[in-house]
Protein backbone atom coordinates (compact mmCIF):
# COMPACT_ATOMS: atom_id res chain seq x y z
CA UNK A 1 0.00 0.00 0.00
CA UNK A 2 2.73 2.57 0.80
CA UNK A 3 4.50 1.77 -2.62
CA UNK A 4 1.11 2.21 -4.11
CA UNK A 5 0.48 5.19 -2.49
CA UNK A 6 3.63 6.49 -3.65
CA UNK A 7 2.77 6.30 -7.37
CA UNK A 8 -0.09 8.22 -7.02
CA UNK A 9 -2.73 4.95 -7.06
CA UNK A 10 -6.46 5.77 -7.47
CA UNK A 11 -6.72 4.31 -3.62
CA UNK A 12 -10.59 3.41 -4.22
CA UNK A 13 -9.65 1.35 -7.42
CA UNK A 14 -7.27 -0.34 -5.35
CA UNK A 15 -9.44 -1.07 -2.74
CA UNK A 16 -12.34 -3.17 -5.49
CA UNK A 17 -9.00 -4.73 -7.09
CA UNK A 18 -8.14 -6.52 -3.02
CA UNK A 19 -11.50 -6.74 -2.80
CA UNK A 20 -11.97 -9.07 -5.84
CA UNK A 21 -8.32 -10.40 -6.16
CA UNK A 22 -8.19 -12.02 -2.24
CA UNK A 23 -7.42 -15.60 -3.61
CA UNK A 24 -4.91 -14.16 -5.85
CA UNK A 25 -3.15 -12.09 -2.79
CA UNK A 26 -3.15 -15.20 -0.53
CA UNK A 27 -1.23 -17.42 -3.54
CA UNK A 28 1.04 -14.49 -4.09
CA UNK A 29 1.82 -14.18 -0.03
CA UNK A 30 2.08 -17.81 -0.29
CA UNK A 31 4.58 -18.11 -3.14
CA UNK A 32 7.02 -15.38 -1.62
CA UNK A 33 7.39 -16.73 1.90
CA UNK A 34 7.82 -20.21 0.27
CA UNK A 35 10.65 -18.98 -2.29
CA UNK A 36 14.35 -19.62 -1.93
CA UNK A 37 17.17 -17.18 -2.43
CA UNK A 38 19.57 -17.76 -4.91
CA UNK A 39 22.43 -19.80 -3.79
CA UNK A 40 26.25 -18.60 -5.00
CA UNK A 41 27.08 -22.47 -6.08
CA UNK A 42 23.46 -22.11 -8.39
CA UNK A 43 26.35 -19.27 -10.60
CA UNK A 44 29.69 -20.12 -9.48
CA UNK A 45 31.88 -22.68 -9.11
CA UNK A 46 31.67 -23.72 -5.54
CA UNK A 47 35.52 -24.07 -5.59
CA UNK A 48 35.46 -20.06 -6.19
CA UNK A 49 34.93 -20.42 -2.09
CA UNK A 50 37.66 -21.06 0.31
CA UNK A 51 36.65 -23.25 2.87
CA UNK A 52 38.79 -22.13 5.69
CA UNK A 53 38.75 -18.53 5.03
CA UNK A 54 34.57 -19.15 4.93
CA UNK A 55 34.50 -20.74 8.35
CA UNK A 56 37.21 -17.77 9.71
CA UNK A 57 34.24 -15.34 8.41
CA UNK A 58 31.47 -17.64 10.23
CA UNK A 59 33.03 -17.40 13.63
CA UNK A 60 33.63 -13.47 13.22
CA UNK A 61 30.21 -13.17 12.08
CA UNK A 62 29.10 -15.04 15.09
CA UNK A 63 30.77 -12.25 17.27
CA UNK A 64 29.88 -8.66 15.17
CA UNK A 65 26.67 -9.18 13.41
CA UNK A 66 24.64 -12.48 14.52
CA UNK A 67 22.98 -10.41 17.61
CA UNK A 68 21.33 -7.92 14.57
CA UNK A 69 20.81 -10.50 11.53
CA UNK A 70 20.62 -13.92 13.21
CA UNK A 71 22.99 -17.26 12.83
CA UNK A 72 23.67 -19.39 9.92
CA UNK A 73 23.77 -23.06 10.45
CA UNK A 74 25.78 -24.71 7.32
CA UNK A 75 26.93 -27.82 5.84
CA UNK A 76 30.42 -28.20 7.14
CA UNK A 77 29.21 -28.09 10.64
CA UNK A 78 27.40 -31.08 10.35
CA UNK A 79 28.85 -34.40 11.46
CA UNK A 80 28.71 -35.91 7.62
CA UNK A 81 30.28 -32.80 6.50
CA UNK A 82 33.62 -34.45 5.26
CA UNK A 83 31.22 -37.02 3.03
CA UNK A 84 29.15 -34.39 1.24
CA UNK A 85 29.24 -32.62 -2.26
CA UNK A 86 31.66 -29.59 -2.35
CA UNK A 87 27.44 -27.31 -2.99
CA UNK A 88 26.27 -29.36 0.23
CA UNK A 89 29.22 -28.08 2.27
CA UNK A 90 28.55 -24.73 1.53
CA UNK A 91 24.79 -25.06 1.89
CA UNK A 92 22.72 -22.75 4.93
CA UNK A 93 21.09 -25.75 6.21
CA UNK A 94 19.26 -23.55 9.09
CA UNK A 95 18.90 -19.90 9.67
CA UNK A 96 17.89 -19.26 13.42
CA UNK A 97 16.32 -15.30 13.09
CA UNK A 98 14.87 -13.57 15.79
CA UNK A 99 11.42 -14.20 17.20
CA UNK A 100 10.19 -10.79 16.99
CA UNK A 101 11.52 -9.04 14.14
CA UNK A 102 13.73 -6.40 15.89
CA UNK A 103 14.10 -2.62 14.65
CA UNK A 104 17.50 -1.03 14.95
CA UNK A 105 19.39 2.31 14.98
CA UNK A 106 22.58 1.75 13.41
CA UNK A 107 23.13 4.99 12.18
CA UNK A 108 22.21 4.86 8.50
CA UNK A 109 20.27 7.39 6.40
CA UNK A 110 16.92 8.68 8.25
CA UNK A 111 15.34 9.43 5.46
CA UNK A 112 12.89 6.81 4.58
CA UNK A 113 11.93 6.89 8.46
CA UNK A 114 11.36 9.90 8.75
CA UNK A 115 9.45 10.33 5.88
CA UNK A 116 7.32 7.55 7.31
CA UNK A 117 6.54 9.50 10.52
CA UNK A 118 5.74 12.73 8.72
CA UNK A 119 3.06 10.61 7.04
CA UNK A 120 1.91 8.00 9.37
CA UNK A 121 -0.88 9.67 10.69
CA UNK A 122 -2.21 10.35 7.53
CA UNK A 123 -2.06 7.28 5.62
CA UNK A 124 -2.64 5.23 8.97
CA UNK A 125 -6.57 6.74 8.87
CA UNK A 126 -7.12 5.68 5.29
CA UNK A 127 -9.96 3.94 4.89
CA UNK A 128 -8.18 1.22 2.79
CA UNK A 129 -5.72 0.61 5.80
CA UNK A 130 -9.13 0.91 8.55
CA UNK A 131 -11.11 -1.74 6.11
CA UNK A 132 -8.33 -4.42 5.81
CA UNK A 133 -6.86 -4.47 9.35
CA UNK A 134 -3.66 -2.80 8.32
CA UNK A 135 -1.41 -1.84 11.24
CA UNK A 136 1.41 0.75 10.84
CA UNK A 137 3.96 2.33 13.56
CA UNK A 138 6.63 4.44 12.93
CA UNK A 139 9.76 2.47 14.02
CA UNK A 140 12.82 3.85 15.95
CA UNK A 141 15.22 2.40 13.03
CA UNK A 142 15.50 -0.11 10.18
CA UNK A 143 15.08 -3.93 10.33
CA UNK A 144 18.16 -6.20 9.88
CA UNK A 145 17.26 -8.04 7.15
CA UNK A 146 17.87 -12.07 7.49
CA UNK A 147 20.96 -12.32 4.91
CA UNK A 148 20.38 -15.69 2.89
CA UNK A 149 20.43 -14.69 -0.65
CA UNK A 150 22.76 -11.41 0.56
CA UNK A 151 25.54 -11.59 -2.00
CA UNK A 152 22.69 -11.43 -4.80
CA UNK A 153 20.78 -8.28 -3.47
CA UNK A 154 23.04 -5.44 -3.98
CA UNK A 155 23.45 -2.43 -3.70
CA UNK A 156 23.64 -2.83 0.32
CA UNK A 157 21.68 -0.77 2.91
CA UNK A 158 17.80 0.49 2.82
CA UNK A 159 18.56 3.34 0.51
CA UNK A 160 21.09 1.39 -1.46
CA UNK A 161 23.91 3.94 -1.30
CA UNK A 162 26.49 0.76 -0.89
CA UNK A 163 27.75 -0.95 -3.68
CA UNK A 164 29.44 -4.21 -2.71
CA UNK A 165 29.95 -5.75 1.00
CA UNK A 166 33.52 -5.18 0.99
CA UNK A 167 32.64 -1.21 0.92
CA UNK A 168 30.30 -2.01 3.50
CA UNK A 169 32.42 -3.42 5.70
CA UNK A 170 34.62 -0.92 5.41
CA UNK A 171 35.16 2.25 7.08
CA UNK A 172 32.34 5.02 6.00
CA UNK A 173 35.18 6.99 4.85
CA UNK A 174 36.30 5.18 2.74
CA UNK A 175 32.87 3.88 0.88
CA UNK A 176 31.98 5.04 -2.95
CA UNK A 177 31.32 8.78 -3.11
CA UNK A 178 29.30 7.85 -6.35
CA UNK A 179 29.24 4.68 -8.37
CA UNK A 180 26.77 3.92 -11.27
CA UNK A 181 24.08 0.74 -11.54
CA UNK A 182 23.65 -1.28 -14.49
CA UNK A 183 22.33 -4.31 -15.90
CA UNK A 184 24.31 -7.66 -15.21
CA UNK A 185 24.70 -9.41 -18.45
CA UNK A 186 28.43 -10.31 -18.37
CA UNK A 187 31.05 -10.76 -15.97
CA UNK A 188 32.67 -7.33 -15.89
CA UNK A 189 29.21 -6.13 -14.63
CA UNK A 190 29.27 -7.80 -11.36
CA UNK A 191 32.38 -8.00 -8.54
CA UNK A 192 32.87 -11.23 -7.70
CA UNK A 193 35.34 -10.52 -4.83
CA UNK A 194 33.51 -8.13 -3.83
CA UNK A 195 30.47 -8.56 -4.47
CA UNK A 196 28.12 -6.42 -6.01
CA UNK A 197 28.30 -3.65 -8.71
CA UNK A 198 32.17 -2.99 -10.10
CA UNK A 199 33.43 0.38 -8.87
CA UNK A 200 35.91 3.24 -9.97
CA UNK A 201 38.25 2.44 -13.57
CA UNK A 202 35.94 -0.94 -13.51
CA UNK A 203 32.57 0.37 -13.93
CA UNK A 204 31.34 -0.26 -17.92
CA UNK A 205 31.86 2.12 -20.06
CA UNK A 206 28.68 1.77 -21.76
CA UNK A 207 26.36 2.37 -17.94
CA UNK A 208 28.04 6.03 -18.24
CA UNK A 209 25.27 6.05 -21.32
CA UNK A 210 22.38 5.03 -18.99
CA UNK A 211 19.86 7.77 -17.74
CA UNK A 212 19.91 7.77 -13.85
CA UNK A 213 22.70 5.36 -13.33
CA UNK A 214 24.70 7.55 -11.17
CA UNK A 215 24.02 7.06 -7.47
CA UNK A 216 25.58 10.09 -5.65
CA UNK A 217 25.72 9.46 -1.81
CA UNK A 218 25.81 13.18 -0.88
CA UNK A 219 22.00 13.94 -2.38
CA UNK A 220 19.61 14.21 0.76
CA UNK A 221 18.37 10.50 1.54
CA UNK A 222 20.76 8.77 -0.23
CA UNK A 223 23.95 9.11 2.46
CA UNK A 224 25.68 5.74 2.95
CA UNK A 225 26.74 6.38 6.24
CA UNK A 226 25.74 3.88 9.30
CA UNK A 227 26.16 0.07 9.56
CA UNK A 228 29.79 0.72 10.83
CA UNK A 229 32.53 -0.35 13.41
CA UNK A 230 30.90 1.57 16.12
CA UNK A 231 28.04 -1.27 15.94
CA UNK A 232 30.79 -4.16 15.46
CA UNK A 233 32.49 -3.89 18.14
CA UNK A 234 35.58 -1.90 16.38
CA UNK A 235 37.12 -1.95 13.16
CA UNK A 236 37.64 -4.89 11.09
CA UNK A 237 40.80 -5.70 9.76
CA UNK A 238 41.39 -6.10 5.89
CA UNK A 239 41.80 -10.08 6.31
CA UNK A 240 38.80 -10.19 8.93
CA UNK A 241 36.34 -8.52 5.83
CA UNK A 242 37.68 -10.61 3.09
CA UNK A 243 36.53 -13.37 5.51
CA UNK A 244 33.44 -12.02 6.21
CA UNK A 245 32.87 -11.52 2.51
CA UNK A 246 33.19 -15.17 1.77
CA UNK A 247 31.42 -16.37 4.33
CA UNK A 248 28.07 -14.33 3.13
CA UNK A 249 28.42 -15.71 0.12
CA UNK A 250 27.65 -18.91 1.00
CA UNK A 251 24.41 -17.86 2.34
Amino acid sequence: LWNEIGRGTDLQALDAWIDENQRALDALTAAVFASQPPRWTDYFDPQTIDLDEAKAGQALFAQRCAHCHGTYEKGWDAADAADRAPVDRLATTRVVYHAQTPVFEVGTDPGRRDGQAALHQLIASLHIYTKHGIQSVVPDGYVPPPLDGVWARYPYLHNNSVPTLCALLSPVAERPVTFRQGPSESEADFDADCVGYPVGDAIPEAWAQIEDSLFDTRKPGLSNAGHDERIWGGPLRADERRALVTFLKTL
